[in-house]
């Protein structure tokens, strides 16, 4: 039913157009401000706002989710794809993404500390992008 390497193809492609989305994104320190009691929504529209990098990682996360980027969908789709039929191979392949979350959680505090916030953002999309045509090409 599923044609694989179409599917990581234009999702890969979507991915890329997300990414190119986000090169102009500078970061400079911005004095937080003082707000007074406000609705939440309007709390964070004042700051979208004021803060158009932080705009910007929204929008583009939510371009990324809402084309059906997500590990959540990709790995039902290349797990069948390389275990045809073997469904317990997806629950084992979801708890080492569960596990790589929790690793990634208390490692990445350390590696920020050699590693700016906007360098790592950049070098985890582009690993991502590559494993992904790596998937492809397999």
């Amino acid at each position: 039913v599923y044609h694989t390497p179409t599917t990581f193809l234009a999702q890969a492609v979507c991915y890329f157009i997300a990414a190119v989305l986000c090169i102009p994104i500078h970061f400079e320190v911005i004095l937080s401000q003082k707000e007074g009691k406000a609705l939440p929504l309007k709390v964070v529209l004042n700051y979208f706002k004021s803060n158009l990098e932080g705009s910007q990682i929204f929008i583009t996360s939510i371009i990324i989710m809402a084309t059906g980027f997500s590990y959540t969908t990709v790995l039902p789709v290349l797990t069948n794809h390389i275990f045809p039929g073997q469904s317990q191979v997806f629950g084992i392949a979801m708890t080492f993404c569960a596990i790589g979350g929790i690793v990634a959680t208390i490692v990445l505090p350390s590696i920020l500390k050699h590693l700016s916030t906007v360098k790592m953002y950049y070098l985890s999309s582009i690993l991502f992008g590559i494993a992904l045509l790596g998937i492809i090409i397999h």
